[in-house]
């Protein structure tokens, strides 16, 4: 049963029927005119992953003994390109006359074509066993976070961020990807989205924040300031001339606690004292005298940091970060 409304009134008449027919690839044409122009990449690609069970049909008009294709001009061109490919599934309208028709059964044909989202595709690529997307679900799932079938059902935590998880675990690994949506999920964003995840990641892996902020604290950070830090993180933005992800990450970086950087090895500097020599001492009487030594380490207090720096760059002096930037 469908789940779509009965609906009443009357509807227009849908013409003459298609035909469903087996057609030699050498008699499809393609009319310039209104199609797209070819992609050769696109085609070869289709080529040498050819396979009958995703290739579907073309659409053709009769046009005198040949045939112009309104849609599937890339897999045509894919099937001239396979030897053991002669003869295309197509569905034929006989009632398309003329490139003023064909033109507007092209647009009827594609303007009204819903493409497929990235989440849709997940949810497929799940379903189809692809070890790329049960890895990601795997990782979504141990964060206590949801993908959800609907783009429009959120709850705190859920993430349609497909694609920014995709390329973080490329980047990071699933451990560490995890670890970061695990702070947004915390936090109960709604939904987790691809420049939350960008910024997270900015604070925890970019040399110019690592280990200044801690997860939980970061967490919190987050959670507390809500839609505000996004506000900020526009202003941020527009002012220095940086994505708003990098915003993002410089306004919660202020509201965190910083942790102070582990001290390296000290850099021991020993330096040699001796008792009060008066002027014109005698030198044996004080290379005799026993030395003293103090040690003297570095001070291990945090440098102050300039955010704004860390973001824009240092600028000469008399300048400020933005016109720096702009002259740049």
């Amino acid at each position: 049963m469908s789940d779509l409304p009965a609906i009443e009134g009357t509807f227009p008449d849908p013409g003459e029927l298609p035909v469903v027919d087996w057609v030699s690839k050498h008699l499809i044409d393609v009319d310039h005119g209104y199609q797209r122009p070819e992609d050769a990449a696109r085609a070869e690609k289709i080529a040498r992953a050819f396979s009958w069970s995703k290739f579907g049909a073309v659409v053709l008009v009769p046009k005198g003994d040949r045939y112009a294709i309104i849609d599937g001009q890339h897999r045509a061109a894919a099937a001239k390109l396979h030897p053991l490919v002669d003869h295309l599934p197509a569905v034929i309208m006989p009632s398309v006359q003329g490139t003023v028709a064909e033109a507007a059964s092209f647009i009827g044909l594609n303007a009204e074509r819903k493409a497929v989202s990235g989440l849709e595709l997940h949810h497929a690529r799940l379903a189809a066993g692809d070890e790329d997307a049960q890895t990601l679900a795997d990782v979504v799932r141990r964060a206590g976070a949801r993908i959800p079938k609907n783009p429009g059902d959120h709850k705190p935590g859920d993430t349609i961020a497909v694609a920014a998880l995709q390329a973080l675990i490329g980047r990071h690994g699933a451990m560490r990807t995890r670890e970061y949506l695990e702070i947004l999920v915390k936090a109960e964003c709604c939904p987790v989205q691809a420049n939350q995840l960008k910024a997270v990641e900015c604070l925890m892996s970019d040399p110019e924040f690592r280990g200044q902020v801690d997860g939980e604290d970061l967490t919190s950070v987050v959670k507390t300031m809500g839609a505000t830090a996004e506000h900020e993180a526009k202003r941020f933005g527009a002012t220095h001339c940086v994505p708003f992800w990098k915003g993002l990450a410089s306004t919660w970086f202020q509201k965190c606690r910083k942790r102070r950087p582990a001290a390296g090895p000290a850099s021991v500097r020993m330096e040699a004292t001796s008792p009060q020599k008066r002027e014109g001492s005698h030198s044996a009487t004080v290379a005799a005298a026993p030395q003293r030594f103090r040690t003297v380490v570095p001070n291990a207090l945090p440098v102050q940091r300039n955010v704004t720096s860390a973001v824009m760059g240092d600028p000469p002096a008399g300048r400020s970060a933005l016109d720096h930037k702009r002259s740049a």
